[in-house]
């Protein structure tokens, strides 16, 4: 099928072929047949993209902050990978349409061949057919063109701003910006029998609601002056700033209008900056408009489909887009007044430039030919030049299943020189086209069966949402592959269980990514210190905090984080003393801000006496270093200091050991390609079972319910 996507490096807008995705359990499988570009959000896309690096760093000082975040914690090369892996990444554009039902879900709003509108960036893209939750979309009335149609998240977005305003019947209500949200907002103001007046500094756009009923000038002087008057100089009841501009004058414009105790929504992209004098003088409500209602950006809402009563929250984002169709309906609400061009798809880029040019522009609409199928979900790219296909005949082929930012950055490009990439599945079209270009990938595919199905393939990596990794490796295994998986391996006994009768009858080998172990520094300290009697391991991991909505928090996706990370910190433990963990116990700290499992001291027993305790925090501060592995043993102590300095103390003398930081992740890929080689198994699949299931002890220990440790 075919997508509009922007270069993220340079900004270049292009139609590309990607394979057709794949319907998720929640989701709807929808053939687009109108999308709407909306001038004011991807004019800001764009520039972006066009931007230079230092540019992009100005304009998204959120994402710098990550980078430096990362380049503290994983080193600049593992940083500087994963930059150049995000901008050569495509950015899926667009985010209203409206098309027709190809595969429904349960309790979805409408079945094959009805029409929907569809809502939501990285959902409702510029592209052919789309996979997009059941709960961003609505079945479209009767009567209702498909093109208004495709304006329905747009409207959405103004009618929220109106709801948080406030305002009802005779209110009257100040419209600072009269853009494409701006116009929809004057009409649902009007729907909702408020006196709506408007402001822009384009004359033609004020022309443009004039045209409509609606009173709208350019002066705010003149605006603030018609409040006035009609309001017997109480000024306006609501002010709504649906701008898009660099500076605060809307912010300044709407105060000065606005009466004392209103609300003022800011609903576009505008600076807050402000004197605080008149918000204090009239004791104004400030609030700011998420997007197109309550569900966006909740992970449970959207992608699980999991609704909010309407007893307790009356007006979700889906809820408003059915309420935007309704209006279209009876005629309140005409969004394809808006419309000022008209482009083919394959016409996208052309449309893009409209936005980057000076030509009057407002609504860009794009026309689609009509698929009644998905089509396709895999592409192949090529073949590879004979040269190169003589040169690469004897390395291993390899396929990638799941390729986000870490397989990217932190996987594939090693695996790429001693391996041959040959195919990658992925959820989205994009990425898996992205990815397979990159890496120089015969296919690229949304269908990870097919990539199994494959005769050719030597092995699989996989790289997966964890809750996915136990059926991908039993699979692959059962397809006689040799299997390299992320860790967690699995996320319950059950799985693991699976996972361990599936390798055992399986003729290809088996391989955790446990990098850890694999790190120079960490196989320094096994060299010095192991084999010579029990060990004293302490290892502390300074966590940091993550966000409750982060997937890996989810038990049923993620797993948490015990399981999700803390398996890497009993693996080195069990590589350390070369044996399995024969007794766990757990506690976690209570009464903390943040949740147990992510404040916990653990300690791990060996066969020979070797003890372990690891401290896992999301407590302390980014400023100590990540990890720190301290070991005591008969040759001597060992310091790793966040995997940059190793100290061995012997003898009474101090070796220090710096380093750039390693851990391990070239090392481990190596090691699993030259098992491919030799068909030998890296380290026993009893080990790295033993090491979930000491894991999973952990996780357990200290889950909410689990028995307190018994007191002295």
């Amino acid at each position: 099928m075919k997508q509009l996507l922007q270069n993220v490096s340079t900004g270049e807008v292009t139609v590309n072929e990607v394979p057709a995705p794949g319907r998720g359990r929640h989701q709807m499988l929808v053939a687009t047949r109108a999308s709407v570009i909306s001038a004011g959000t991807e004019r800001a896309v764009l520039e972006i993209g066009r931007a230079s690096l230092v540019g992009k760093a100005r304009q998204r000082p959120d994402l710098v902050k990550k980078v430096v975040e990362s380049a503290r914690d994983e080193g600049l090369s593992t940083t500087y990978a994963k930059v150049r892996g995000r901008l050569g990444e495509p950015n899926a554009l667009g985010y209203s349409l409206a098309g027709v039902v190809l595969e429904a879900s349960e309790d979805a709003p409408a079945g094959p061949g009805e029409l929907v509108a569809c809502a939501g960036a990285g959902h409702a893209s510029h592209a052919e057919v789309i996979a997009v939750p059941r709960l961003l979309c609505a079945r479209v009335p009767e009567g209702v063109s498909t093109e208004d149609a495709a304006y329905g998240t747009i409207a959405s977005i103004a009618l929220h701003g109106v709801r948080l305003t406030g305002v009802g019947l005779g209110d009257v209500t100040a419209v600072v910006g009269l853009g494409l949200v701006g116009q929809l907002t004057v009409e649902l103001l009007r729907a909702a029998g408020c006196v709506a007046l408007g402001i822009d500094p384009d004359g033609r756009r004020v022309r443009l609601a004039r045209d409509s009923g609606f009173w709208a000038t350019t002066d705010p002087a003149e605006l603030e002056a018609e409040c006035a008057r009609r309001t017997q100089g109480r000024g306006a009841d609501g002010t709504l700033i649906t701008a898009a501009a660099k500076t605060a004058a809307p912010l300044a414009t709407a105060l000065a209008v606005a009466r004392e105790k209103s609300t003022c929504c800011i609903v576009g992209d505008v600076s807050i900056e402000t004197p605080r004098a008149p918000m204090f003088a009239k004791e104004i409500e400030l609030v700011v408009s998420r997007s197109y209602g309550p569900g966006r950006y909740d992970p449970t809402y959207e992608a699980e489909g999991i609704d909010y009563p309407a007893g307790y929250v009356r007006w979700t984002e889906g809820r408003n887009l059915e309420e935007v169709l309704r209006l279209m309906a009876t005629g309140q609400l005409r969004p394809s007044r808006l419309t000022t061009h008209r482009f083919a798809l394959d016409d996208g880029a052309a449309a893009y430039g409209v936005l980057e040019s000076q030509e009057p522009s407002l609504g860009i609409v794009l026309e689609y030919p009509g698929r009644t199928d998905a089509g396709p979900r895999s592409v192949t790219l090529g073949r590879r030049s004979r040269v190169r296909a003589k040169v690469q005949r004897s390395r291993p082929r390899v396929g990638v299943i799941g390729a986000g930012a870490f397989a990217r950055s932190v996987l594939m490009p090693p695996l790429a020189r001693s391996a041959e990439i040959v195919a990658v599945a992925t959820a989205t079209g994009v990425s898996a086209r992205a990815s397979a270009t990159r890496f120089g990938a015969e296919l690229a595919t949304t269908d990870a069966d097919e990539l199994l199905a494959r005769p050719d393939l030597d092995a699989v990596v996989i790289a997966t949402r964890h809750d996915t990794h136990a059926a991908y490796v039993i699979k692959a295994l059962q397809s006689g592959k040799h299997v390299f998986v992320e860790k967690p391996l699995a996320l319950s006994d059950k799985e693991l269980q699976e996972v361990e009768a599936a390798a055992a009858d399986a003729p290809g080998t088996l391989m955790v990514g446990f990098n850890r172990r694999f790190a120079p520094q960490v196989v320094r300290m096994r060299e010095a210190l192991g084999d010579r009697g029990p060990l004293m391991i302490s290892y502390r991991i300074n966590a940091g905090r993550l966000p409750r909505s982060h997937w890996t928090r989810d038990p049923v996706i993620g797993g948490g984080r015990i399981v999700g990370e803390g398996c890497h910190f009993v693996d080195v433990a069990a590589f350390l003393t070369g044996a399995q963990p024969s007794l766990v116990s757990a506690a976690a700290l209570s009464g903390v801000s943040e949740p147990r499992e992510d404040c916990v001291a653990a300690t791990l027993m060996f066969p020979d006496g070797s003890i372990a305790q690891i401290v896992y925090s999301a407590l302390g501060d980014p400023s100590l270093p990540k990890e720190r592995v301290e070991v005591l043993g008969e040759a001597g102590v060992a310091v790793l200091e966040d995997f940059m300095e190793l100290r061995l103390h012997r003898g009474g003398r101090i070796d220090t050991e710096p380093d750039k930081r390693d851990k391990g992740h070239h090392a481990e890929i190596a090691a699993f390609v030259e098992s491919l080689v030799t068909g030998r198994q890296v380290w026993p699949v009893e080990d790295m079972a033993a090491v979930m299931r000491a894991t999973f002890a952990i996780r357990d220990a200290v889950a909410p319910g689990a028995p307190m440790p018994a007191s002295a």
